[in-house]
């Protein structure tokens, strides 16, 4: 009976032990490694993924990142981007823009991808996409791949490559 009551025991504070989820983690402070550097792009990134535990009422599920906020850094202004993993959202204006921005996991890679369309829905009108792949490579590395398309050019990639800042 105790050898019984210890394996439930165990296996509960196992059960309780936080787990990490199964994507990459880019949370941390990350720094330009480019040698050759597109224009403008960020000298610095401070990222936060934010880990969800439980559901809506509070019962345990598989951990998972739910939301991601990047602070980018450059030569001459700080942007801020915060994102919820897993989620579509957008806008529509009375003018007829819209927006979408959707961020899906693909196998070990983030997908943030963000567009904005005019015109009447159904019907080809001018837009601007922007498509960020995330990944880390052996090294620990992040490595960004952007891709810029709009309706009147041909898309462009850009691909940028960060380093871990050291600690003081």
């Amino acid at each position: 009976m105790f050898e019984a009551l210890s394996w439930y025991v165990s296996l509960l504070l196992l059960s309780s032990v936080p787990q990490t989820p199964k994507q990459p983690d880019f949370s941390g402070e990350w720094v330009s490694v480019a040698t050759a550097p597109p224009s403008d792009p960020p000298a610095a990134l401070v990222v936060r993924q934010r880990v969800s535990r439980t559901n809506s009422r509070g019962e345990p599920m598989t951990p998972y990142f739910s939301h991601l906020l990047v602070e980018r850094h450059y030569s001459n202004r700080v942007e801020s981007d915060s994102y919820d993993i897993g989620i579509v959202s957008g806008t529509v204006s009375g003018i007829g823009e819209r927006t979408i921005v959707t961020v899906t996991w693909q196998g070990e890679r983030l997908v943030i991808n963000t567009g904005k369309y005019s015109g009447p829905p159904q019907k080809p009108g001018p837009y601007s996409e922007h498509e960020e792949v995330w990944s880390l490579d052996p090294g620990g590395r992040l490595l960004i791949a952007i891709t810029d398309r709009t309706s009147d050019s041909q898309p462009a990639t850009v691909r940028l490559t960060y380093q871990r800042r050291a600690a003081p």
